[in-house]
């Protein structure tokens, strides 16, 4: 038995979240801390290098980022699912959509607690 798609999208960002997460990869973006589509993404997450992991629930089709979530619990990075690729890859400077991005910064980066404190909204989402 197939696993409905809908089953498959969680944690899901409210529009509050959503609208932080995006204004968030737009600063690390300009900053170069960005590792942008599912290819990047995914394999910062596995090197270690990744804060945290933001997945396009739009994906058509889904299957095409469905092992995202799988990376990102193997290594303990938490990611969330946003809306919308467009807007994902508008906040990553694309001039079109994008699947998967994670943001890559140190404990020096100037963003640093910006980071810190999403990681922790979004860890709060997966509950106790």
């Amino acid at each position: 038995m197939a696993i409905p798609s809908e089953d498959l999208i969680f944690p899901r960002a409210e529009e509050a979240l959503t609208q932080e997460i995006l204004d968030l990869l737009k600063q690390a973006s300009a900053l170069k801390l960005v590792k942008k589509g599912y290819k990047e993404a995914t394999k910062s997450v596995k090197n270690g290098q990744s804060q945290l992991a933001v997945v396009a629930a739009d994906t058509d089709p889904l299957v095409l980022a469905a092992d995202a979530p799988d990376y990102c619990i193997g290594e303990d990075v938490p990611y969330v699912w946003v809306p919308s690729k467009n807007a994902l890859g508008t906040a990553c400077g694309l001039g079109n959509g994008a699947i998967a991005a994670s943001i890559n910064a140190s404990d020096v980066s100037p963003l640093a607690p910006q980071i810190k404190q999403l990681r922790q909204k979004i860890e709060k989402l997966w509950g106790p």
